[in-house]
């Protein structure tokens, strides 16, 4: 894929390295569809797995993730907004009830079109885990939903 060159484009990695040094209380940005609200409340549903994507504040606007260098080349239509929550605000540890222990982080993974990239990752004894349990997912989802806020209302 190549980067659009669109005016208003999100910052580009530019051979930049990773950065794994998130200030305190750095923000961390995501689009999300008007249909993810419901009674004017964030629904879990809106999270996937294995990895939440956002942008970090450090190397990003907020309006940077509606941007089509930041969305895989999709130029998005009405109806997405922008949610953010603090990198050091994630809902983390959960107890796993099987004896584990699960933290989620913030993993700047930048792309070439979009160096403000960063990913959610779950943890457990150190190593990564793409797919912790349903109970984990669901109570990591519920309680993401409640920490984050939104920067830019989705039209409808």
């Amino acid at each position: 894929m190549c980067c659009s060159g669109e005016p208003g484009h999100p910052r580009y990695r530019n051979g930049d390295p990773e950065d794994q040094l998130f200030t305190e209380g750095e923000l961390l940005f995501r689009r999300y569809k008007a249909e993810h609200f419901q009674n004017g409340r964030l629904l879990p549903a809106a999270f996937k797995f294995p990895r939440q994507s956002f942008n970090r504040e450090k190397y990003s606007r907020p309006e940077d993730v509606l941007h089509s260098d930041c969305c895989e080349g999709q130029k998005l239509q009405d109806g997405w907004g922008v949610l953010e929550c603090s990198s050091t605000n994630l809902p983390t540890p959960i107890d796993g009830h099987d004896g584990r222990t699960f933290q989620f982080e913030a993993i700047h993974k930048p792309l070439e079109c979009c160096s403000a990239h960063t990913e959610v990752c779950c943890k457990a004894e150190g190593e990564f885990i793409d797919e912790p349990s349903k109970r984990v997912r669901d109570t990591f989802r519920v309680r993401l939903a409640q920490r984050m806020t939104v920067r830019i209302k989705a039209s409808r």
